[in-house]
């Protein structure tokens, strides 16, 4: 049986930058929607969220 399929650097450097790439994009989702993901588990943390959103949507109204 013949067998193809090698690594060569460019390989490896091109699986490294797509995790590389991963791993940064996880910790870009979780900073933009952190505490939205945090509120999922956690019943203070939902209705502080919910009050903040209130409060936000009531100070849009008045303008």
């Amino acid at each position: 049986m013949r067998n193809l399929a090698y690594l060569d650097a460019g390989s490896g450097s091109m699986i490294l930058a797509a995790i590389a790439g991963g791993v940064a994009g996880i910790g870009v989702v979780f900073k933009t929607f952190g505490r939205r993901i945090t509120a999922v588990f956690s019943p203070a943390k939902r209705a502080q969220l919910k009050a903040e959103q209130e409060a936000l949507a009531a100070a849009e109204e008045s303008n």
